[in-house]
């Protein structure tokens, strides 16, 4: 099946750490969405300036027989459902920090691809953290940056750049790694439907 590799910035007054995914989506914006086909180029989503979703991205994102890839899959999910309308089911996901974990690796993308000894320009740097925290926590009804101060545009400059390169690193990693064998994925599954929907508990017993 065809992949879509997949990374998004996203912009939420909540501390996601702190309220967990689908909290932290109640008052989340994407704000970039680097996107690529197979092996094809990194393609970028700046909703600064392009407010409606590209029309290929859209149609990937709806085409039952492409697989989405992104790291930490669930957060690409559930922001996608919950701030664009989107549902793409769990079965279409393929999340390369479990993937990185099954085959003995650190689970961040960064530390995997340290140690798999990737490029450096694969390699998250450490301005990133600097970048999200300048322009991934505020009001989502306020711009992320301030387009009128030239400091502001360079360094969201930084920030598209970082985030296509993530969809590269993304890409690379899963080349290099074993898939989950069916027993696996199935329980990831199961982990991602109980996720969602959380687990009944007896309250008369409580």
């Amino acid at each position: 099946m065809s992949k879509l590799f997949i990374d998004i910035e996203t912009r939420s007054p909540k501390p996601l750490p702190k309220v967990g995914v689908w909290a932290y989506a109640e008052q989340a914006i994407i704000t970039l969405c680097a996107y690529a086909w197979d092996g094809e180029p990194v393609k970028l989503w700046d909703r600064t300036k392009q407010s409606a979703i590209p029309s290929d991205l859209l149609q990937y994102l709806r085409d039952e027989t492409v697989m989405c890839v992104a790291h930490n899959s669930l957060f690409e999910r559930i922001l996608f459902k919950k701030t664009l309308g989107i549902d793409i089911p769990s079965k279409r996901w393929i999340c390369t920090s479990v993937l990185a974990r099954t085959n003995g690796l650190p689970s961040s993308l960064k530390n995997a691809c340290l140690a798999l000894r990737f490029p450096e320009h694969l390699t998250k740097k450490e301005e990133g953290k600097a970048l999200i925290a300048r322009f991934c926590k505020g009001s989502i009804d306020s711009p992320p940056y301030d387009c009128t101060r030239a400091n502001h545009v360079q360094a969201w400059a930084l920030f598209r750049e970082y985030c296509k390169r993530d969809v590269e690193a993304t890409r690379e990693l899963f080349k290099s790694l074993t898939p989950l064998n069916p027993e696996e994925r199935t329980l990831w599954l199961l982990d991602q439907e109980i996720n969602d929907r959380g687990y009944r508990i007896d309250l008369d017993l409580v």
